[in-house]
C-alpha cells in the first residue's frame, strides 16, 4: 500500500503516484506530487487516501484530453460556470 513520504527541504509529507509512461508526454511530468500540508506523521496517513484518489484522476483526465474527446476547462472558470445551478 503506497504511503506519505517526507520532503526533506520542508519537512512536509506528500503523496506521490508515478505517471503512466505513455502519458509522460501529456502530464509534462514522470511523478505527479501533491502536499498534504501535514508535518505530523499520522495526520499525513489520515489524509493520503484522498489525495492519491485524487491524484489518480489527473492521468485520466490527460488521457481524455490527448485523445481530444474531452475539452479542458480550468478550475476557476468551472466554478464560476457551475455557480449559476
Amino acid at each position: 500500500m503506497p504511503r506519505p513520504f517526507k520532503c526533506p527541504k520542508s519537512g512536509t509529507y506528500m503523496a506521490r503516484l508515478a505517471a503512466p509512461v505513455a502519458l509522460q508526454a501529456a502530464v509534462g511530468r514522470v511523478e505527479l506530487r501533491r502536499s498534504l500540508n501535514a508535518k505530523d506523521p499520522k495526520e499525513a496517513r489520515r489524509l493520503h487516501p484522498a489525495a492519491m484518489t485524487a491524484r489518480q484522476a489527473e492521468p485520466d483526465r490527460a488521457r481524455l484530453q490527448a485523445s481530444g474527446a474531452v475539452a479542458s476547462v480550468p478550475d476557476n472558470r468551472l466554478a464560476v460556470l457551475a455557480g449559476g445551478f
